[in-house]
């Protein structure tokens, strides 16, 4: 650039793993993403999520608790938390939701675009705070 002048580095894109079994919510979180400039990978299954966590670093793991009837994000929760990676824990279930909270920072559903918006961009604490009921 003209007058030794250089352009300051711009940062590092964050890269978040999120993992929920239904492609809906995918869709919405890449959506979001995008315009952010966080690099968003979505998947599936628990398996899919482990693969990814165990060959690539992620500035932050999103995932959903239930998935399907019969499966749950725990092996990938446990895995996050020894390895130190920061996450989010999303769950419409009441009952996983208390379970989780304070363990976890934990995401309710349905939750609003706002809360996704501020978990991309790295706030998650104002993300996770507690919603006025009604």
């Amino acid at each position: 650039m003209a007058g030794g002048r250089t352009r300051p580095a711009r940062p590092p894109a964050r890269r978040v793993l999120l993992l929920d079994d239904d492609s809906m919510v995918r869709a919405l979180w890449l959506r979001i993403a995008e315009p952010l400039g966080v690099d968003l990978i979505a998947v599936e299954t628990a398996t899919q999520a482990r693969a990814f966590v165990e060959v690539e670093r992620y500035d932050l793991v999103v995932c959903d608790w239930r998935l399907g009837p019969s499966e749950t994000s725990e092996a990938v929760v446990l895995h996050c938390a020894t390895e130190g990676i920061p996450l989010v824990v999303m769950t419409g279930d009441p009952r996983a939701l208390e379970r989780l909270r304070g363990a976890h920072a934990v995401l309710g559903k349905p939750c609003h675009l706002a809360e996704v918006e501020a978990v991309l961009r790295g706030s998650e604490a104002a993300a996770l705070a507690p919603r006025p009921r009604g």
